[in-house]
């Protein structure tokens, strides 16, 4: 639904795995508005007759695989699905609940009320703290979620400070890699996820089980809110980001360096409220102040690395 029916593709009724796909609905009739993508909500959707297999084929997945995520990309936010939605929900997170299985669906749009299923922003971010977990999927490749040639890939640096700044905003990332027909996965993916792990041995203690802070972020820049608007964001040793989790607080420098300065903790704000402060890895924190102009440290060594470094501050 609505334009696979448009192109020659397996959803025609001819086609050998048709009943794998279909019935693939499509609506071409004189005074009904029906667009590729079903943005529109109250536009006209799909028949019952089509709703009804749509609900027992997903459920059938739900029983055979019992998945952790169902993720929906668009089209389900048209009304015509909203009874069927909200009977999806209940025997999913019923079976959940009878499997001890902690589980979600992804929507779009306004698919879901807030707080029933999780938001999710392809391909982009929200430009501030949300008061739902969210997520944002995005994938290594640049040009495709699945395998092609000549493809151009994200640095580890770029899906790093993505997961962190994600993850500020009470977000989570969804995080896709293209197979090749063998199986296998290409160099360059494999490398940013091998890259990604490393960082995470270090720094996942402020990235897992964290919450937000008070405000996310300090530094002039930050990623574009909405769909489709990511893209490397040029850092700098100002940038920072903050999670929290049980009396510490991380602050993640984007761009790292030995000299550190982040004004937003400063005396009227955590004068007398530090305990101490470390960094994650090797490195080591020689001394630390906290005065009018912010939190100042200094490292023992300059940074061996261009990825993001984590402080983690103990506050009283």
């Amino acid at each position: 639904m609505n334009m696979g029916r448009t192109f020659e593709s397996d959803v025609d009724p001819n086609k050998e795995w048709f009943d794998f796909y279909a019935p693939a609905h499509y609506e071409e009739k004189l005074g009904v508005v029906m667009t590729g993508t079903c943005d529109i909500v109250d536009e006209v959707g799909p028949t019952d007759e089509w709703c009804e297999d749509w609900l027992v084929r997903t459920c059938e997945i739900i029983d055979r695989y019992r998945p952790a995520l169902i993720y929906f990309d668009w089209w389900i936010q048209n009304e015509k699905f909203k009874p069927y939605l909200k009977k999806l929900a209940a025997y999913y997170y019923n079976r959940a609940e009878e499997w001890g299985m902690e589980v979600t669906i992804d929507f779009k749009h306004n698919a879901f009320p807030l707080g029933t299923a999780t938001l999710d922003i392809e391909r982009g971010s929200l430009g501030d703290v949300f008061p739902y977990p969210w997520q944002t999927d995005t994938a290594i490749g640049n040009r495709s979620w699945g395998y092609t040639k000549d493809n151009e890939f994200k640095s580890s640096y770029e899906c790093v400070t993505t997961l962190i700044d994600v993850v500020s905003k009470n977000g989570m990332l969804l995080l896709n890699i293209g197979p090749k027909p063998d199986g296998t996965f290409t160099e360059e993916e494999t490398r940013v996820l091998s890259e990604i792990g490393e960082w995470l041995r270090t720094n996942g203690e402020g990235i897992y089980d964290t919450e937000p802070y008070k405000f996310y972020k300090e530094g002039e820049h930050q990623v574009k809110s909405g769909m489709f608007a990511e893209g490397e964001v040029p850092y700098n040793t100002e940038d920072f980001r903050f999670t929290y989790k049980k009396g510490v607080l991380y602050a993640f420098q984007m761009k790292p360096s030995k000299e550190i300065l982040i004004k937003s903790l400063h005396t009227d704000r955590c004068g007398t409220c530090i305990e101490s402060v470390d960094v994650l890895g090797a490195n080591v924190v020689t001394s630390w102040v906290c005065d009018h102009e912010g939190l100042k440290v200094t490292l023992a060594n300059e940074p061996v690395s261009e990825m993001p470094q984590c402080l983690k501050i103990v506050l009283k």
